[in-house]
């Protein structure tokens, strides 16, 4: 099966854009610094919708799950440096589609 690109987000706080493909996998690029990116595998099944809730939650429609993500700072002793990483902090076992409204925060 394809892999493709479901969703771009720019995030103005954090001057970042991530990246969200169809197998689970994203990628987060430091604006400041287009160098710098982490890719990270969210989950093993295939994404659906997606919706970035005020540059901190990301709602993602599953296979057979609605996951809720958010970003984590993570402090790499090792290389002495810091990352953006998404974590997994919520979950709905129903099946369903996430939609929204532009310029609205209701979904």
């Amino acid at each position: 099966m394809r892999n493709f690109p479901l969703g771009t987000f720019y995030d103005n706080k954090r001057n970042n854009v991530y990246v969200f493909y169809r197998h689970g996998t994203s990628y987060s690029i430091d604006m400041h610094n287009p160098r710098k990116m982490t890719k990270q595998q969210l989950t093993k099944f295939d994404l659906g919708n997606l919706f970035f809730f005020n540059n901190e939650i990301l709602i993602v429609k599953s296979s057979n799950q609605i996951l809720f993500y958010r970003l984590v700072r993570i402090d790499d002793e090792f290389c002495n440096s810091q990352y953006l990483e998404w974590q997994l902090y919520h979950h709905l076992n129903i099946q369903g589609f996430v939609y929204c409204t532009a310029r609205s925060n209701h979904i």
